[in-house]
Formats: structure tokens, sequence, C-alpha cells
């Protein structure tokens, strides 16, 4: 996808999360698009579709995927990922998910790595209200 082809999707995309008045607003349809090396720094990927989209080397520092249906909790594991450059925000984000996944058998290893996340799997807190804190979810499982 050349520059000014993603330009184009991301500026709809923004008129229509800013729901502005005119003709040519859609949400933003990246399923599967080569965005290798792209520089979306502080785009507005809200409720974006991007399944299956190439972020190797993409710059998303900054950028806003709350929503999106590429968000960290399914980031594509076929490698399509490696490279990104995020921000702390983001970094959060994953260890949020990785320290709220059920884990059945972890070896040694797994359980050192959990264990040394944990201090941080409430971070992402800070950016996201609705999600719940760690020892928070934990207490009200066991209160169920």
């Amino acid at each position: 996808m050349d520059k000014s082809e993603l330009q184009t999707i991301l500026e709809k995309h923004l008129k229509w999360l800013r729901n502005e008045e005119g003709a040519n607003l859609e949400r933003a349809n990246l399923v599967g698009a080569n965005l290798e090396c792209a520089n979306l720094e502080c785009a507005h990927l809200e409720r974006a579709h991007l399944e299956g989209a190439n972020l190797e080397r993409a710059n998303l520092v900054g950028a806003n995927l709350v929503g999106a249906i590429l968000d960290f909790s399914c980031l594509p594991l076929w490698c399509g990922s490696f490279g990104m450059n995020v921000d702390d925000r983001l970094i959060s984000q994953l260890v949020a998910h990785i320290t709220r996944t059920l884990v059945k058998k972890p070896n040694k290893r797994t359980k050192e790595i959990l264990k040394l996340l944990k201090p941080y799997a409430d971070d992402f807190c800070e950016y996201r209200t609705d999600v719940k804190k760690l020892n928070e979810k934990k207490n009200k499982l066991k209160k169920e």
C-alpha cells in the first residue's frame, strides 16, 4: 500500500470517528494490508479493521488502537509485528494481556516470566478505566 492510499484511508477514518458530515466517511479497512515500515505515529486507528495486517517495523508510537479489531490481544503471531515502534502504553497493554492469560501446566520458565511481569500487570489500568486491576479481578472471582 502506498503512502497516499494509506493517508486517504486514515483521513476518511478520522472523519468517520468524528462523525463528520459529508460523503466518503468510512471505517478504515486495513485487513491484510502491507503496512511494513509505515509511519503510523499518533494515528487514529480506534475501531479500525487491521486483522492480518503486516506491521513489521511500523511506527505505532502514540497511535490509538483502542477498540481496533487488531489489538495487542490479537497481534499476528506469525512475526508480522516484529520490529514495530511502540510506546509505553502499548507495552503496558501487552503485559496486561500476558498476565491475564490462563496457562495450562506452565513450565518453570513460563512461571518465571509471569512472576517477573506481575508487578507491571496493572499499569495499563492508567490508560483504560474499563480494565480491572489483576488483584481486583481475582478477588471478584473468589467472592462469586
